[in-house]
């Protein structure tokens, strides 16, 4: 049997009206998701601009942005979305992918050592101090050898029995952009982020990984933070709407040099 594509086309902030409940919180501060109605809107419309000749711009998951339709829409992050209305970050005049994930776990990282894309001072990353109460500050995950070596199969990278696992080209903030397998044929070096999404990452949350363990015979990693760690940490986010700063200055620190622009089109 076939595939069927079903793609909705709509305008761009009422699609954000149903982003903004998923990617942010009703319950949060409304400058918290002012600035991701900015963030959410810069990142959307960057993946317009790149993809002109295609038959959609996002799609509904989490490689782009989290869509689920119109019954997600709420009145707070209505009002969010209608505050900013038009409002994109440039950086020297140009828009620029405004990424963001859940928890940074202490600190932001470069989008060029996440991609392969060019250094971008907005994208650089920042200490972070502020996302140390989300749920995912620290987290756990156990993962067996078996598991691996299947996983790295799919890949077709194959490995004999695994035997161990360490953490390389460690990055000022922790992550480690490489992990060397240790096998009964050799040693092999693969992407850590490349990795943390082939094993689940749901369970191996990100690759700022402070501990890799043996359990009963699987590997226990222990890390911090959820998500690739680049732009915006909305745990962090949070934190500092509830601390009374505004949105314009939310953004201004997550994405440093960048600017809040209402470019010609949006204008009421």
């Amino acid at each position: 049997m076939g595939s069927l594509d079903v793609i909705s086309r709509l305008e761009l902030d009422d699609y954000l009206k149903s982003v903004i409940p998923f990617e942010g919180n009703p319950n949060w501060a409304l400058e918290s998701l002012k600035a991701q109605a900015v963030a959410s809107r810069t990142f959307a419309l960057t993946k317009m601009l790149s993809r002109q000749n295609e038959e959609y711009d996002v799609s509904s998951g989490i490689t782009s942005q989290v869509y689920t339709g119109k019954q997600t829409e709420n009145g707070k992050t209505d009002q969010a979305v209608d505050a900013t209305r038009g409002e994109v970050l440039l950086y020297k005049g140009k828009i620029f992918p405004a990424y963001f994930h859940s928890t940074c776990g202490g600190a932001t990282t470069a989008a060029d050592l996440v991609w392969r894309v060019k250094p971008l001072a907005p994208l650089s990353g920042v200490e972070c101090k502020f996302c140390q109460r989300s749920p995912h500050y620290k987290w756990e995950a156990v993962v067996t050898p078996a598991e691996i070596k299947q996983k790295l199969a799919k890949q077709e990278m194959p490995v004999q029995d695994v035997l161990g696992i360490r953490t390389d080209k460690i990055d000022r903030t922790g992550r480690a952009h490489k992990l060397v397998i240790q096998s009964t044929w050799a040693e092999k070096t693969v992407d850590a982020d490349a990795f943390r999404v082939w094993i689940d990452p749901m369970r191996l949350k990100s690759n700022l990984i402070t501990k890799i363990g043996v359990r009963d015979g699987a590997f226990v990693f222990k890390g911090r933070g959820w998500g690739h760690g680049v732009g915006m940490c909305q745990y962090g986010m949070k934190y500092l709407g509830e601390l009374g700063y505004g949105y314009q200055e939310i953004l201004g620190y997550y994405y440093p040099g960048a600017q809040i622009t209402k470019p010609k089109g949006f204008e009421e």
